[in-house]
């Protein structure tokens, strides 16, 4: 199997354990993070209260993320290899932020989310960048077992 197709095959495992983890986790959602987070949300005010209380956050990219998954060549770098690139937003969900119904929204709980999220792709054979804060997406980076 080609690279691209096993990072998307990773990918995909991992964000059907964050799914059974009581995340919402959407792959290749709409066009942009802030129509995809805002559907999240909506799509959110549709939950009972007994499923919004078991709901731990969201993660999700979208298709201008994907668009990382496009293999770019890196001769410039030295390595010889095409190398990928997704980052992947996350967040609390916030049902009381909005008159509307909700939102995703940063703050000590996104950490926890991110961290999830970090050890889910580890799990599934991916590397990961990310530097701790709510405020930066993660970045999926390639293959475990890549060497840098």
């Amino acid at each position: 199997m080609n690279r691209r197709l096993e990072i998307k095959s990773r990918l995909s495992r991992a964000f059907a354990l964050m799914r059974r983890d009581g995340f919402v986790a959407r792959q290749n959602f709409l066009c942009c993070r802030n129509c995809a987070g805002t559907r999240i949300a909506y799509d959110l005010r549709a939950y009972s209260a007994e499923k919004r209380a078991t709901c731990k956050g969201a993660v999700f990219y979208t298709r201008q993320d994907a668009e990382g998954l496009a293999p770019r060549d890196r001769f410039w770098r030295g390595s010889g290899r095409e190398e990928f690139s997704l980052h992947i937003a996350f967040g609390q969900v916030d049902f009381a932020a909005k008159d509307d119904g909700a939102m995703i929204a940063v703050g000590v709980n996104a950490v926890i989310i991110g961290r999830a999220l970090v050890e889910q792709l580890g799990r599934c054979g991916l590397r990961t960048n990310w530097n701790g804060s709510e405020e930066t997406c993660v970045e999926v980076v390639g293959l475990a077992e890549d060497v840098q």
